[in-house]
């Protein structure tokens, strides 16, 4: 099969879940209450069960994730410097310092990264590296946009104190951390959990890209570009360009086979997180600015992530 031919249906698929997913809610047949049910019954409950499942089928987890927890990392902070640079160039607005950095940062790793790696047959291995790249990266997501969102809003709603607190609480109660942490231990302790309790962890976890991936279609319908469009395009640019650009340079430094790759290039080109809204809802920043990122780097990932997928497979095993 050609890369374009992969590429082509892999995206498919996933833009016609997304469009599904904007018809429900724009016609009616599904509201933004019923919306964000969908996404904590994802969240939960589907994602998960999909974690554990695939975690612990993966076999052996050695040390070469490390790099590739490592190379997100550094992408990450890339895309957050240039971020700050674009933000004293472009705006200078105190109330867009924070929602500028992490939208160029902050991607959306469990709704959209590990669905589009499942379904873009990445294989388990792939799928369970980008699962447990997702507890330190959060974790690196949540201490930069604390700090930038807290920089750019002196009167925040939360102390300085009662905010990290929050957000530390965050990563430590976050189910996909919790799921991955299990799932690491069945692997690296090579215990099997009776075949019943697999096949009904990997019946729930099925819907759980199709359904992210609809609810996130309807997102679009809510977050719309409102005014913000030359801030958001320079969040959007560091998103899809600069973050899986640095991923893509370090995937040829490092040397990383195709599984490493496929989960590294696609968690980078992810969209802007839709948990980048909540959080800057409750410091107080630019919430427009923060809802227009959202859109604009949705609608851009379907590049970013064609040409993800297109190097992932272009990748010797």
């Amino acid at each position: 099969m050609s890369v374009l031919l992969l590429v082509v249906q892999t995206l498919v698929p996933l833009v016609v879940l997304v469009a599904v997913g904007a018809a429900l809610l724009r016609f009616g047949f599904m509201t933004d209450v019923q919306r964000r049910f969908l996404d904590r019954l994802v969240y939960w409950v589907g994602l998960p069960a999909l974690l554990v499942a695939k975690v612990a089928e993966a076999g052996s987890i050695d040390a070469s994730i490390g790099w590739v927890v490592m190379a997100l990392a550094l992408a990450t902070l890339v895309a957050a410097g240039l971020s700050f640079l674009a933000w004293r160039l472009v705006s200078g607005r105190h109330e867009a310092l924070g929602v500028m950095v992490q939208g160029g940062l902050r991607g959306n790793l469990a709704f959209v990264g590990l669905p589009v790696i499942e379904l873009a047959g990445g294989g388990d291995r792939a799928l369970a590296i980008g699962a447990i790249a997702i507890a330190p990266t959060v974790t690196l997501y949540n201490l930069i946009a604390v700090s930038a969102l807290s920089w750019g809003k002196s009167a925040a709603s939360l102390s300085g104190v009662a905010l990290l607190r929050q957000t530390a609480w965050s990563i430590v109660a976050n189910p996909l951390i919790i799921a991955c942490v299990v799932g690491v231990v069945l692997a690296v302790g090579n215990l099997r959990l009776p075949d019943v309790v697999m096949h009904s962890l990997n019946l729930v976890g099925q819907p759980a890209g199709p359904l992210a991936l609809m609810s996130l279609g309807g997102a679009l319908v809510v977050y719309r570009i409102r005014g913000h469009l030359a801030e958001a395009s320079v969040s959007t640019v560091f998103k899809l360009i600069a973050c899986p650009a640095v991923a893509a340079a370090l995937v040829w430094l490092l040397g990383l086979n195709r599984d490493e790759a496929f989960a590294l290039l696609i968690l980078a080109a992810t969209p802007t997180a839709v948990a980048s809204y909540v959080l800057v809802t409750q410091v107080g920043g630019d919430e427009g600015l923060a809802a227009s990122i959202i859109a604009l780097t949705t609608l851009g990932s379907v590049l970013s992530l064609g040409a993800a997928i297109a190097l992932a497979a272009s990748i010797s095993a």
